[in-house]
């Protein structure tokens, strides 16, 4: 039986790898396009941009060009923060990456 083959642009990112993923296990020959280069690879290592390991509930995306935006539950610091420097900060610009968190609002100075 021949497979239908179906090519997703953009389909190395948060919405378009589980899309090509899907096609995939409905038995289409997929092809994967994407101008974001780290995306590309990190798809080709097998790290999911949405991820459920050990417990923990992460996502993040490779976008926005060269940043990747990872969000993790502030109870998960310690397991995400050795994620990043495991597994992506080699696709950060000079390996740099910025930790930030969400606040409570504006204060009054």
């Amino acid at each position: 039986m021949r497979k239908n083959k179906i090519t997703v642009i953009g389909g190395a990112g948060h919405i378009g790898l589980p899309l090509s993923i899907v096609f995939a296990n409905k038995g289409f020959d997929v092809a994967v396009l994407d101008k974001n280069k780290s995306a590309m690879e990190i798809a080709k290592k097998g790290i999911m941009p949405f991820r459920e390991k050990d417990g923990v509930k992460w996502c993040f995306t490779l976008d926005a060009g060269a940043n990747v935006h990872f969000l993790y539950p502030q109870a998960d610091q310690a397991a995400a923060k050795a994620f990043i420097e495991e597994e992506l900060a080699q696709y950060c610009e000079n390996g740099a990456f910025i930790h930030d968190d969400v606040g409570m609002g504006a204060e009054r100075l």
